[in-house]
């Protein structure tokens, strides 16, 4: 009877990951399966907190490793990052060479979407040191770049389409706009404002309870 229950509950897995066209957080699959609620796959609007984040100078890193170690590097880097965006409810939509993309606040909704990625980019960012630490601390196997391992994080909130893309034989749920656009650009641009973890400071585009900090550049609702 066991073995009969995980074989379809490991069917349903699959079958949810196959219309989102990836693999599932924990959290999301235990939340579908237990509640039996199925997200809205189809496009529509919503209010959400686009997260995006890359490895600081990630050519330097490529140019002066030695490339089969790259791909470790970049595993080791993506696991402790998506931990940090999956403990907040967060769901991991793509990575792009070095780049994690990601939402909060969709395919389910989140009243405190904003607030929940503001955390996971200061839970990231720890992730990410005692990472670089472990790396330093094996010289045998890892370069003396390893040391300079750091992230920078964009966020934004507003109004995006959301849903999946794609074609009859593959497709992936995902965001687009000009607000998830503005979150890459954010990232993109934290370099020239000398922070880590960047997101906008006006009422449009709240962050939750978040405050500025030595690390995070974030609106505070209190003051909206």
């Amino acid at each position: 009877m066991n073995f009969l229950r995980r074989f379809f509950t490991r069917c349903r897995i699959r079958a949810l990951e196959a219309k989102f066209g990836g693999p599932l957080s924990p959290d999301v699959v235990k939340r579908m399966i237990e509640t039996g609620e199925q997200p809205d796959l189809s496009g529509r609007v919503v209010e959400i907190t686009p997260f995006f984040a890359s490895v600081q100078d990630y050519v330097g890193f490529a140019e002066r490793m030695p490339l089969v170690q790259l791909p470790g590097l970049l595993n080791a880097y993506f696991t402790a990052s998506c931990e940090a965006i999956e403990s907040e409810g967060g769901m991991v939509d793509k990575f792009i060479g070095d780049a994690i993309v990601a939402t909060f606040g969709a395919p389910f909704a989140q009243p405190d979407h904003a607030l929940r990625a503001c955390v996971a980019s200061l839970k990231m960012q720890t992730q990410v040191s005692r990472l670089r630490e472990r790396l330093t601390r094996d010289p045998a196997t890892w370069p003396a770049i390893s040391a300079q391992l750091r992230v920078r994080i964009g966020l934004n909130t507003g109004l995006a389409p959301v849903g999946n893309l794609g074609t009859a034989t593959r497709s992936n749920y995902t965001m687009m706009g000009d607000n998830v656009n503005l979150a890459a650009r954010i990232e993109s641009g934290a370099k020239s404002w000398g922070v880590w973890c960047c997101a906008p400071r006006r009422p449009s585009a709240p962050v939750g309870r978040c405050s500025r900090t030595g690390s995070c550049f974030a609106r505070s609702a209190a003051s909206s």
